[in-house]
């Protein structure tokens, strides 16, 4: 009797490689990259987006981070409570000219003062030109300005370039503690001219239209109080964020959980309840709702990043499928080969016998691999 075995020993080897079936092997693929939150995820999300919340509105935290910038920006810094003596000794900034310049006066005489974007540099160290309230949306604190008032370009020719890289993020650190906190990057670049030659800004602008559709008529500084919690970046903004992302991960820790598309989404559900939770506790308590701009910027992040992680996982079940197919093809075309030889074996046999032992053959080998 002829021998097919090694025909059927192809066939078994391509089954025994995969060591499993293919309807296995899918519903394996899709549970790895499964990535449904369960409710304790949706409950701790949203928990601690309003933990959050509550701490970067809170009036305690805000007097307290305001002490701080309010003691560093003494001469001589100093304050009982320990921690913020140490603090505002570190992040001590007065007499920068971040805040004010050398500025020549009608008389002759150069004094320390606050100017705007329109000054114009006359020597060394002497500015001349206007001044705009407030001081730090027309001056030194956009560090992406591309004026003489560029932070980084006053702190170094003040200070020289390694003391004056430093200081200049030690102030504008100082800044963010305090309630006014620091325009946003890029807000020099909504400046513009008054026809009376007067410097203005967009963002002021829109700011004083809020004021009067809110608080019903035009008040002194409305529009800068509008401004602080509108286009600031704050300290407390940092804290809370910075709250809100170690909890997280103190829960991804306890919990084992490394799916990077649940991580994401858990992310984006505390983050977007610490920043709706801001701007609503805001618009309560002054009408004017807080905006957390370091919380949008992780929110918006982690939804990048969600996209991403499910592409990859996309891709990832996309590449495990076809290598199924690519087998399942081959192990098809394996069949039909034995499949023909039989039938040709069927053709020309003569003895039954010998016919009938093929097919056991067949039978036995194609059961016992599978």
């Amino acid at each position: 009797m002829i021998d097919y075995r090694k025909d059927y020993i192809e066939i078994a080897e391509i089954v025994e490689t995969d060591d499993v079936s293919f309807d296995s092997e899918v519903n394996c693929n899709l549970n790895c990259i499964s990535s449904e939150m369960d409710k304790y995820d949706l409950v701790y999300a949203i928990v601690i987006g309003c933990f959050g919340a509550i701490l970067d509105t809170n009036e305690k935290v805000a007097e307290f981070l305001d002490s701080i910038h309010a003691t560093s920006n003494d001469s001589n810094p100093g304050d009982d409570n320990k921690i913020v003596d140490f603090l505002a000794k570190l992040l001590k900034h007065y007499g920068d000219f971040i805040d004010k310049v050398p500025t020549l006066q009608e008389d002759g005489d150069v004094l320390n003062k606050f100017v705007n974007r329109s000054a114009e540099e006359v020597s060394k160290k002497v500015w001349e030109g206007g001044m705009n309230a407030p001081h730090r949306v027309f001056w030194g604190h956009d560090i992406f300005s591309i004026g003489l008032d560029n932070p980084l370009f006053l702190s170094i020719k003040q200070y020289g370039l390694f003391k004056g890289i430093i200081q200049a993020f030690r102030h504008l650190t100082a800044d963010t503690c305090s309630k006014q906190g620091l325009p946003l990057p890029f807000s020099s670049f909504f400046d513009y001219k008054k026809e009376e030659g007067k410097r203005g800004s967009f963002l002021l602008d829109f700011c004083q239209k809020y004021s009067q559709e809110v608080f019903g008529s035009k008040q002194a500084g409305a529009n800068n109080d509008v401004f602080n919690h509108l286009f600031s970046v704050h300290m407390q903004d940092v804290i809370s964020s910075g709250f809100t992302a170690a909890a997280l991960k103190a829960y991804f820790f306890a919990r084992d959980i490394q799916d990077r598309e649940r991580m994401e989404q858990i992310r984006i559900i505390a983050f977007g309840f610490n920043f709706g939770g801001s701007a609503i506790i805001g618009d309560l308590k002054t009408s004017i709702p807080y905006i957390n701009w370091v919380c949008l910027i992780q929110m918006f992040r982690s939804i990048v990043c969600l996209l991403k992680a499910s592409n990859e996982n996309i891709k990832l079940l996309e590449d495990k499928t076809n290598a199924i197919i690519k087998r399942s093809e081959k192990y098809m075309k394996e069949q039909e080969k034995i499949e023909k030889d039989l039938l040709n074996d069927m053709e020309n046999t003569i003895n039954p016998i010998e016919l009938h032992d093929k097919r056991a053959d067949l039978i036995f080998f194609f059961n016992q691999e599978r």
